[in-house]
């Protein structure tokens, strides 16, 4: 199962509960963080094992 563990302005941003997991495959654990950049929004994903980033400019 893929899991993305977002920061708490993330879940504010995109008007999300969070929820609890058990333990998952580091394999398919994901981090998402949401920030401004020049004042766009943003977010970056990253993959627990991997360390590979992905990076999301003015979506929302």
């Amino acid at each position: 199962m893929l899991v993305i563990r977002v920061t708490k302005n993330l879940l504010k941003e995109l008007k999300l509960q969070s929820t609890k997991v058990d333990t998952s495959d580091s394999f398919y654990s994901w981090h998402a963080n949401f920030f401004l950049l020049h004042r766009r929004k943003c977010i970056v994903s990253m993959n627990d094992l991997s360390r590979l980033s992905v990076a999301l400019y003015g979506i929302i």
